[in-house]
């Protein structure tokens, strides 16, 4: 018979599955993109730790997840923050409750990769943990909520399509593809990191804290605020019709934060492990 524990496991994995933030293609676009900034020192901490290639490591917290669950419990939950979209100042009592949430844990792992103590196996966690959870944050809907579980109980109809998608699935993979236009996902990334150049610096400047915020202001000040519809007052609409304005700016900046998600992990890695 299946234990308890084991019960509750699989339960809280079914029920966070739906909650990815960006899809495969987009994860290991951010990998590519921070591949390619990483120092010579970084690249060689991370050969040793048996991490090479990033747009790898990007999509393991989704791959692995179920087994990260019983070996991490509640890990499934460091995917996001639950940043309420009409609070001004939300609070981390009501979205990173026990620091169960990705703004924490990544200061958290971003710790154990620095200390001299942690293990080659606590090492290599740490490097694929950070690399998911930064890209993570970069997905505005993974920064906030709206009583909607991060847009997964709110569905959209997209211009010229027949069936509703969740909100999340428009932003963590339909926007992706439809902004790539089929490039592959490699080229994409070279090109993408080729047109921000000279944001580089600036966009690697900040805290974690800093970034979380960004996000979930994009989230209420575009995700959310030109939604037909959708507002803080009284029940919101449980079906929405998206613009062609709404795609075309979702398409602009998806792949910004994309990019800013590469740089930073990039970042983050250069200067922890340098």
């Amino acid at each position: 018979m299946m234990s308890y524990r084991v019960f509750f496991l699989t339960l809280a994995f079914l029920l966070s599955s739906a909650a990815h933030a960006w899809g495969p293609e987009g994860h290991r676009i951010t990998g590519y993109v921070a591949q390619r900034l990483l120092t010579a020192s970084a690249r060689e901490r991370l050969a040793e730790l048996g991490v090479e290639d990033l747009a790898v490591a990007a999509t393991y917290m989704d791959d692995m997840r179920q087994a990260l669950e019983a070996q991490y419990p509640h890990s499934s939950r460091w995917h996001y923050d639950n940043r309420a979209v009409c609070e001004s100042q939300p609070q981390p009592r009501d979205y990173c409750r026990k620091g169960e949430c990705a703004s924490y844990q990544i200061e958290r792992w971003r710790s154990v990769l620095s200390d001299p103590r942690s293990s080659r196996a606590d090492k290599r966690d740490a490097v694929r943990f950070l690399v998911h959870m930064i890209g993570d944050m970069h997905q505005p809907l993974h920064m906030a909520d709206h009583d909607d579980r991060g847009g997964n109980d709110l569905y959209v109809w997209l211009p010229r399509e027949r069936e509703p998608r969740r909100l999340h699935e428009v932003w963590d993979s339909r926007l992706i593809n439809l902004a790539r236009a089929r490039r592959a996902g490699a080229n994409w990334a070279e090109d993408l990191l080729d047109r921000s150049t000279h944001d580089i610096a600036a966009w690697q400047r900040g805290t974690i804290e800093q970034w979380a915020r960004e996000s979930h202001q994009l989230a209420v000040d575009v995700v959310y605020a030109d939604l037909p519809g959708v507002t803080c007052h009284g029940r919101s609409v449980d079906h929405v019709t998206l613009t062609r304005e709404y795609v075309e700016e979702g398409k602009r900046i998806v792949p910004i934060q994309l990019t800013k998600a590469g740089v930073r992990i990039a970042g983050v890695l250069n200067q922890t492990l340098k």
